[in-house]
């Protein structure tokens, strides 16, 4: 597992008012809306994000962020932008390694997958426990991103 949670910010702006957000940065608004926290919400660590309530997410989510209640399209979205499932238990967990919670500036290095070569795979939660004991993720995003995103929410939710 690579972590990315000290990359520096380059301080361009998160998904930018001049285009529609693509799948990691509409993902991300969502996460960070806590009116969906029910819903779907980042696991304790901030490394990986569990859906709790899949039929309710289809149901009012995926509309209003994606134009669409289809799962499957979901979790094909996820499978092309090199998101990995991993089981916490009977339930499944997604993680990518950058997609972390409260790190908005490191969604923009997120590209569709073409064949994606030397990626170490990690098998258990366990991994970004470990991770994030040794480096925790910020308590917070910075203002700017957050006040995009809230936007985002606004907007959509």
């Amino acid at each position: 597992y690579i972590d990315h949670s000290l990359d520096p910010d380059d301080y361009r702006p998160f998904a930018p008012v001049h285009r529609k957000p693509n799948f990691p940065e509409s993902l991300f608004a969502i996460l960070s809306n806590k009116y969906l926290s029910s819903i779907i919400e980042w696991l304790p660590h901030g490394r990986s994000f569990i859906i709790l309530d899949r039929e309710e997410f289809a149901k009012s989510v995926l509309p209003a962020y994606f134009r669409h209640n289809n799962m499957s399209s979901f979790n094909r979205q996820l499978n092309g932008y090199g998101y990995k499932k991993l089981k916490i238990g009977v339930e499944k967990s997604y993680y990518q390694p950058y997609f972390l919670r409260n790190l908005p500036h490191l969604v923009k290095n997120i590209k569709r997958c073409t064949h994606v070569t030397g990626e170490q795979k990690i098998s258990s939660e366990s991994v970004l426990e470990t991770a994030s004991a040794k480096r925790p993720l910020p308590e917070r995003m910075s203002r700017t991103h957050a006040k995009r995103i809230n936007k985002m929410n606004q907007d959509i939710y």
